[in-house]
């Protein structure tokens, strides 16, 4: 997993990721994690202003299809509503708390319900939200088809990051770590599923051996009438 705080590279170099996840549209594994996450403050002046001038004049020199390719060759990922697929948003009094096992275990159970009424079967649910045990809310605003795809493009808050440079809010760190953690709960997940899957296939085939082996065994087996006169004619007379 790859995590990119207030990223400034122009969009269009995030084209390929965008055009991949165009081609292959909503078809990705069950309880699929995020493998890069790119996180940008609403409040940037450096990547929401002072980053779109200095691409300005350079694009003079370009040609361009249409206003997108223009904005997303001067713009970075975080500030172009296209390419955004979630928004991140916090309440003003977030802090840290110390971890414990009865905070994991919290953790644990919320994810549990997360999983329970946005991702029934592992995928998730068109305009998902994930609201975290501290308040802290990550909402998924981008296409349908990008509901359960990895790469995560995250529009932030003042609240979990206030400009360029603010990398020390609370809020910030504890979304990592939720996001973290819920990598390692989502393997699990995942193994749970295969496992679950694995056992269905193998139904049929259990059901089969049953059968034949109850066959055979009646087959085989004398009934209690034949069984008594095959006891009586051994018993000497």
């Amino acid at each position: 997993m790859v995590i990119l705080i207030n990223p400034a590279f122009e969009g269009r170099r995030y084209e390929p990721i965008y055009q991949a996840m165009t081609a292959r549209g909503d078809c990705y594994r069950r309880y699929q994690s995020p493998a890069l996450i790119t996180i940008s403050s609403q409040t940037d002046l450096a990547t929401n202003y002072a980053f779109p001038l200095g691409q300005l004049v350079p694009s003079f020199n370009e040609t361009f299809r249409d206003a997108e390719e223009r904005k997303r060759a001067v713009n970075t990922p975080g500030h172009i509503d296209a390419l955004t697929t979630h928004r991140l948003t916090a309440g003003a009094n977030v802090g840290t708390q110390p971890i414990d096992g009865q905070v994991l275990l919290k953790e644990c159970v919320s994810f549990r319900d997360f999983d329970t009424e946005e991702r029934t079967d592992g995928l998730f649910a068109h305009r998902w939200t994930r609201t975290y045990d501290n308040g802290t809310e990550l909402q998924m605003v981008g296409r349908e088809s990008d509901r359960n795809s990895p790469f995560w493009v995250i529009s932030a808050s003042p609240n979990v990051i206030d400009g360029h440079s603010d990398l020390g809010k609370p809020a910030l760190f504890e979304f990592i770590r939720y996001v973290v953690t819920d990598y390692d709960r989502e393997i699990i997940q995942r193994e749970k599923w295969q496992q679950l899957q694995e056992w269905h296939r193998q139904e049929p085939k259990r059901s089969a051996v049953r059968f034949r082996s109850s066959k055979l065994s009646g087959a085989h087996s004398p009934r209690p009438a034949e069984r008594k006169s095959r006891y009586r004619r051994a018993t000497p007379p």
